[in-house]
């Protein structure tokens, strides 16, 4: 079990977790994409991390208290909401060209830190 956060506290079962109120009553029903750690699943500033993995590698996301994806999973990592703001990796892809003998496209891929605002709105690019 979790500490309350945001006014939710979140519980386990079977390796999954939900969310609920300060009266027991289930507001985020069990899911597996929460993201947890040494620490439960908890929400802050409205907002909790989630985990999506596509072709073996994690990505993450955020979803509001009422279970809401708000922050699509496209970032290779991410922090929690703290005055506002997380900070996000973010992996930016583009095609060169093609490889004439394998007929591979050659792809550049660009990994930036980016602080980001409970929207989603990318604010600063942190990495130069």
């Amino acid at each position: 079990m979790g500490e309350l956060s945001d006014g939710l506290i979140s519980v386990e079962k079977d390796g999954k977790w939900a969310f609920i109120d300060q009266d027991g009553t289930l507001v985020i029903d069990y899911r597996d994409d929460l993201v947890t750690g040494e620490k439960a699943p908890e929400f802050k500033e409205g907002l909790c991390l989630i985990q999506q993995t596509r072709e073996g590698i994690p990505y993450y996301g955020y979803i509001n208290t009422k279970g809401e994806t708000v922050i699509e999973p496209i970032y290779l990592n991410a922090t929690g909401f703290q005055d506002g703001y997380a900070i996000v990796l973010k992996m930016e892809e583009q095609v060169r060209g093609t490889n004439q003998y394998l007929n591979k496209e050659i792809i550049d891929r660009n990994f930036d830190e980016v602080l980001i605002n409970t929207q989603g709105k990318e604010l600063k690019y942190l990495t130069a």
